[in-house]
């Protein structure tokens, strides 16, 4: 199945890309924007951002099982490689939300300033796009400390790593540009 947000319906929606129809509709928070799926395939989390929260679906039967409140307006989001924790970009409050998938608690709070917007997790560590100042924030998954800030393009927003997490790649909106 392909997930697709529905931002005005607060839904997440299942699509068969075969078929291409929408085989089950589940209501999660408002404005459901990032999703992410764990690396076993069996939870799905969206990331809410008029409710301020993650909401939880489990994909054998695509019911919504939970939400953890997270900071103001999450937007991207991603799970690290083990599938045990949520990482969520909160572009108002300025800050990135850790969470435990198992316990569905939030384990920790990292400021990185200035709109942050997506995430992309690799090994080790958690890249944050962030529009307010066109830069790139590393968080260190050990610590959930910020160990670097680096300059990209102009607005920056999509983010994506390479399965070694070797490289990482930004596009940048304002100057229609990947770094």
């Amino acid at each position: 199945a392909v997930y697709v947000a529905d931002w005005y319906q607060h839904a997440l929606l299942a699509i068969d890309p075969q078929k291409r129809i929408v085989t089950g509709s589940v209501e999660v928070g408002k404005a459901p924007s990032g999703i992410a799926i764990t690396p076993d395939g069996s939870l799905i989390v969206t990331a809410d951002r008029e409710s301020d929260a993650l909401s939880f679906i489990n994909a054998a039967d695509f019911k919504r099982t939970g939400s953890v409140s997270v900071g103001t307006h999450p937007f991207g989001l991603a799970i690290d490689r083990a599938g045990q924790r949520a990482y969520v970009a909160n572009v108002i409050s300025n800050d990135v939300t850790v969470v435990d998938l198992k316990t569905r608690q939030s384990l920790a709070t990292v400021k990185v300033g200035a709109r942050p917007y997506m995430i992309a997790v690799t090994q080790d560590k958690a890249f944050v796009t962030k529009q307010g100042n066109s830069t790139v924030s590393v968080i260190d998954l050990a610590s959930n400390a910020v160990i670097k800030t680096m300059k990209v393009g102009d607005y920056p927003e999509g983010i994506a790593a390479d399965e070694a997490g070797k490289y990482i790649y930004v596009s940048c909106w304002s100057d229609n540009s990947i770094v």
